[in-house]
């Protein structure tokens, strides 16, 4: 299900660096300015050693442009764009492999991103993003609004004019780079800074997650007036059968579907001990082959990276052997969600009528009537018409002592 590749050990921590990892490449810093890039198809062949930062390497990420595999490098001094294929010529020639410097002095990159064309780059410094070109040194624009600084920023895949910006002042930005203005700002998500986002191109939508593992999905109209469609939280899904995008956090990694804001796989590192990391900094996930998914994970303690191989296909036919297991077990049993309505002619669907109870039937006795026990019932006075005379003298009082003088006379 899950298998370590390889395990790499870093001069410093790398578990608040940007990673990355494509289907034929990885990436780690080495020596701080230095960078070493490893072939995942002969992982035994010496990594191939890039060098023209003067500073610590704060970020790096694949891209394409055209069939070519680049990579970009960014650190307070320079941001460099490698071409793999001609850095691999140069190097098995005896020759230093060389960038490309499309940035100078642009301070503290903490997130690069290529559009998807590969002509453009986005770099995150500080409250500022800039879009430079990926071929020369040139800054396209650049855009601040946001009250924190920026944690991420992701180009709209299917209109590249597009492009998001997350940050710690937990709200994310629209910018329109015709314009360079915002078509759309979101509200206030999350009391936790946010940390990653991604666009989905086959449902049009975007998300966004939080450090406290909260998740928002958002549908991307053509007029970017972005709509909230699910929120989920990491540690409440439930389990289902079906697949769509995987989640990288700091105790492992989760498969969800996104029309149903269902959890379809668990993996979860305390389940693995033979893995490297038990706590994870950053992570870089790309597919692979043969239905591989590839994710290069930073330890969150320690100078350790792992690149990690994950097939799906596997994990499914885990939960359900575990499924079987369960049920033929004869113990609590399992409840199992539907993922979609019974047929019409299932016995599902037929009504149910309530079973009135059979009371056995009394001889005699006495039968149902009003629970009254006379002939008439005297009225409260509620309905008489008020008095009106609420109290009146006693003009006999002198008259009754007197008869009762003579009475006591008499006697």
């Amino acid at each position: 299900m899950i298998a370590e590749k390889c395990t790499f050990t870093c001069d410093r921590l790398a578990s608040h660096r940007q990673v990355a990892c494509c289907q034929t490449h990885c990436v780690l810093p080495h020596r701080r300015n230095e960078l070493r890039c490893y072939s995942l198809e002969d992982l035994d062949q010496e990594p191939l050693s890039l060098t023209g930062h003067h500073r610590d390497v704060s970020s790096m990420v694949f891209g394409r442009r055209d069939a070519q595999v680049l990579l970009c490098s960014a650190s307070a001094d320079y941001v460099i764009v490698w071409n793999m294929d001609v850095c691999q010529r140069r190097a098995d020639d005896g020759l230093i492999a060389a960038g490309t410097v499309i940035g100078t002095l642009l301070g503290d990159v903490v997130y690069l991103a290529f559009s998807s064309s590969g002509e453009r780059v986005a770099a995150c410094t500080g409250t500022t993003v800039t879009i430079l070109n990926s071929q020369r040194e040139q800054a396209l624009c650049t855009l601040s609004g946001h009250l924190g600084p920026l944690t991420a920023a992701e180009f709209c895949p299917w209109d590249e004019e597009i492009l998001a910006t997350i940050s710690e002042d937990r709200t994310f930005k629209v910018w329109d780079l015709k314009t360079e203005s915002v078509c759309y700002q979101s509200f206030v998500l999350s009391a936790s800074p946010l940390l990653s986002c991604i666009f989905v191109e086959k449902s049009r939508q975007f998300i966004t997650g939080s450090s406290d593992g909260q998740i928002w999905c958002f549908s991307f109209p053509n007029d970017h007036n972005c709509h909230l469609v699910a929120k989920m939280d990491n540690a409440k899904m439930h389990k289902r059968e079906r697949s769509m995008l995987w989640i990288g956090s700091s105790d492992g990694l989760y498969l969800l579907d996104l029309d149903t804001s269902d959890l379809l796989i668990a993996l979860c590192f305390r389940d693995y001990p033979e893995l490297s990391i038990a706590m994870a900094g950053s992570w870089s996930i790309s597919s692979g082959w043969e239905g591989q998914m590839l994710c290069l994970v930073s330890s969150l303690f320690t100078p350790t990276v792992s690149l990690l191989a994950v097939r799906p296909a596997d994990a499914k036919d885990d939960l359900s052997q575990c499924l079987e297991k369960s049920l033929s077990s004869g113990g609590q049993g399992l409840s199992v969600f539907p993922s979609s309505p019974p047929l019409l002619g299932s016995p599902l669907n037929a009504d149910l009528r309530r079973k009135e109870p059979n009371r056995p039937k009394r001889k005699g006795g006495v039968k149902e009537q009003p629970l009254v026990f006379q002939s008439k019932v005297k009225s409260s006075g509620y309905s008489s018409s008020p008095r009106r005379t609420m109290f009146s003298p006693k003009t006999n009082a002198e008259n009754t002592s007197r008869s009762k003088e003579t009475h006591r006379r008499k006697v």
